[in-house]
């Protein structure tokens, strides 16, 4: 728990990836091998367990992870693979994780769809885009922020008005492996 105010490199490999996210108690962080690895503070890696962890843990065991995205300003995660599923956990008020419910995660479960492209979260709602080009919102409605015309709270993803150009890439996972994760991200946050 040693406090450094230069950087310091985290153990000896050189197999991860520039698709590394972080909120305020935990990072994420994707491996050449297409793996997912978590540190951090409890309740937040996705790996079920209730302790901090200071050095990288592989969270899952998947090995096909293509982008980690976490909550703007919450203990939210997700996790796509290049099959397009997502995955999440973590804190889930006005169900703003996307499952149906309003339950807290500490493990991954997968949100219901196989064509997700990017994710982005603000406070207790949540934006993506599929593959299609379709965007998608949830969570809480509160100032149409869930970007249904309404205040509606979802708790589950529903679809944003009618266009299907809100993804830049022809095909899924765009091509350059883990590269496209970055790009999905960079996308992502233009519109």
């Amino acid at each position: 728990n040693t406090t450094y105010s230069s950087p310091v490199q985290i153990g000896s490999l050189n197999d991860w990836t520039p698709v590394v996210t972080s909120d305020g108690g935990s990072t994420h962080a994707i491996k050449q091998d297409g793996t997912l690895w978590g540190w951090g503070a409890l309740r937040k890696l996705g790996d079920g367990t209730s302790v901090s962890i200071c050095s990288p843990v592989q969270v899952g065991d998947k090995d096909d992870w293509y982008a980690i995205f976490c909550g703007a300003t919450r203990e939210q995660h997700w996790a796509i693979n290049t099959s397009g599923e997502m995955w999440c956990w973590g804190y889930n008020a006005e169900g703003s994780l996307g499952l149906g419910n309003r339950t807290n995660y500490s493990s991954m479960v997968q949100v219901a769809g196989t064509t997700w492209a990017a994710v982005g979260s603000g406070q207790e709602h949540t934006i993506a885009v599929r593959t299609d080009g379709t965007l998608w919102g949830w969570g809480s409605g509160q100032f149409g922020r869930s970007m249904h015309g309404d205040e509606t709270t979802y708790s589950s993803p529903v679809q944003c008005g009618s266009d299907t150009d809100w993804w830049a890439s022809s095909d899924y996972p765009p091509s350059g492996g883990w590269e496209s994760g970055v790009e999905a991200q960079r996308v992502f946050g233009q519109h």
